[in-house]
């Protein structure tokens, strides 16, 4: 099926594992998937093509310029972070396949720069909306999720947008070192192996060697990569770092890192709710962790993050959408009555302090009113 540019989208009929391409193939705003010539590897790969809507030029039209046009339409910020995340999906592939790993590195940067246009858009509807997000690979939703509390926080702190682009991207691929292994353990509920724990262990040197192989020579990128799981006190791995010996970079992305991990569902253990996870972080602030940049975290989040699901003293339940101006005043959507009865339309911008909200619920267990979370923020600019 063609439009009027001489797009073709392209269908499931057309694509087949281990068959090339004749055309290159591009997604809905422009940036190049596959080249012509390049190899369909899985089934897998061919359901993220007709999802992205992956389109090919044919024609005689190629060679004439004509303005693009405008697209004013606006989509749920689940439709902009569920992008995301299919097109880090797409980079991983990428990055696994061989003699792509210069393609690997280019499209983990359009990631960033797509990050970091959607972080500018609305913060808070993309840390929300990846945090309601409880259903998807572990391996893409920590890395994003990480990455896109590392580039609010970034800019927080005074970081140009060119500045922030190796912590941003070292979120993304913080974790490339264990890829094989991630949602096995996320959904494991028996301890790890001796073979697992050394992967754990040495996942960091790994993946830094990994992005090395693959081109990238960014040493504030390399550097955050390894040292993330160093601490300030010593006992971090693979090296056993201390206090300055750690770049900022690592630092709060460590930081972002644990607060993913302690709020994410496992199997083999209880997610932390989202106060609590923070209640954590802060505790370590000085001696694991920079206390610094864990203040900043705490201003960037808010004690109650973004997407956090809370009841009331009314009885009430909540979405927290936002801050009120401090971060112990949240902005809240309604989303049921007083007796916990859905509400046809969430009710939006009313603003609970501290001493109203009395609990932090778990969304798994109210997952009835997720239909009704997705208008709490304001639509957003498609990526």
């Amino acid at each position: 099926m063609s439009d009027k540019s001489g797009k073709y989208f392209v269908n499931e009929h057309q694509l087949r594992v281990g068959k090339t391409i004749s055309w290159s193939l591009y997604d809905k705003q422009g940036s190049l998937l596959l080249t012509e010539g390049s190899e369909i590897t899985s089934d897998s790969q061919i359901e993220s093509l007709i999802r992205l809507e992956a389109y090919y030029y044919l024609g005689p039209n190629q060679t004439e310029y004509k303005a693009p046009e405008s697209d004013a339409s606006l989509v749920s910020p689940y439709n902009v972070v569920t992008t995301l995340l299919s097109r880090l999906e797409l980079s991983f592939r990428l990055m696994n396949t061989p003699d792509r790993g210069n393609d690997f590195v280019r499209s983990i940067v359009r990631l960033v720069i797509d990050i970091q246009s959607v972080c500018a858009d609305n913060p808070n509807a993309a840390l929300g909306t990846v945090q309601l997000i409880v259903k998807a690979p572990t391996s893409l939703v920590h890395s994003l999720h990480t990455a896109l509390i590392c580039e609010v926080a970034g800019g927080r702190l005074g970081w140009g947008v060119m500045e922030r682009i190796p912590l941003i991207a070292a979120a993304l691929t913080q974790n490339i070192g264990m890829l094989e292994i991630q949602q096995v353990l996320a959904d494991q509920r028996a301890p790890l192996t001796d073979e697992q724990r050394a992967i754990v262990d040495a996942h960091p040197r790994r993946a830094s060697e990994m992005l090395q192989e693959r081109g990238v020579k960014d040493k504030r990128w390399l550097k955050a990569v390894l040292q993330h799981h160093e601490r300030l006190d010593g006992s971090g791995y693979p090296s056993g770092l201390s206090q300055d010996e750690i770049s900022t970079e690592a630092r709060l992305l460590a930081i972002a890192d644990s607060y993913v991990a302690m709020t994410r569902p496992r199997a083999y253990k209880t997610s932390l709710r989202t106060k609590a996870a923070m209640g954590e972080i802060f505790k370590q602030r000085g001696a694991a962790i920079d206390a610094t940049l864990t203040k900043l975290f705490l201003k960037v989040m808010g004690v109650f993050t973004p997407g956090s699901l809370v009841r009331l003293v009314g009885g009430e339940v909540a979405v927290v959408v936002g801050q009120a101006g401090s971060v112990d005043t949240p902005l809240v959507a309604l989303l049921t009555t007083q007796r916990s009865q859905p509400l046809d339309q969430p009710i939006l911008g009313v603003t609970a302090e501290t001493k109203e909200v009395i609990g932090v619920l778990d969304l798994n267990e109210h997952l009835n009113l997720v239909a009704h979370m997705g208008s709490v923020w304001p639509e957003m600019k498609p990526i």
